[in-house]
Order: structure tokens, then sequence, then C-alpha cells
């Protein structure tokens, strides 16, 4: 079938239709580019993930899950962060 078919019985716009389908062959994404900011605005600092990573490879914390490791860190340390940043 045609596209200029498709795109009438669809009520779409060939051109929007087309712009569709370079977006996606640019960026292998539908809509575009990936959603939400290049950087996160609340990301852990250097010296936060540093702290993260020396008690991780602690012994005494080898063993931790990465929620656990959260409790820890905001008991023992200065890094507050969730489990999900573990």
């Amino acid at each position: 079938m045609p596209i200029n078919y498709c795109c009438e019985k669809l009520g779409l716009d060939v051109k929007r239709y087309q712009r569709w389908v370079r977006l996606y062959r640019k960026t292998a994404r539908y809509g575009g580019g990936k959603p939400g900011p290049k950087k996160a605005p609340h990301s852990l600092l250097p010296k936060e993930k540093e702290d993260i990573i020396k008690l991780a490879k602690d012994d005494k914390y080898m063993d931790l899950s990465h929620r656990q490791l959260s409790v820890v860190a905001s008991e023992f340390t200065e890094v507050e962060a969730s489990a999900s940043s573990f």
C-alpha cells in the first residue's frame, strides 16, 4: 500500500509521517532523542561517588545489598543517597 493512502486513511499528514521516519532512522528511537535532561540536576557529586565506592569495597560491608549499603551510608558517613545510587 502506498504511504499516501495509509496516511490519508489514518488522518495523518504525510510530512509528519516522513519526519517521524527520518527521526527514527537518525536516533533509532520513536519520537527522536532520549527524553529528559542531558545531565540530572540532582546527580551525585564526585566526592559522594568516591565515598560510595569506598564504602562498597570495605570488607565490613562487602556482602550487603545496595539497599542495606544506603542505610549504612546514611547512618555512618556523610553520604545521603537513595538505594538506586548504590
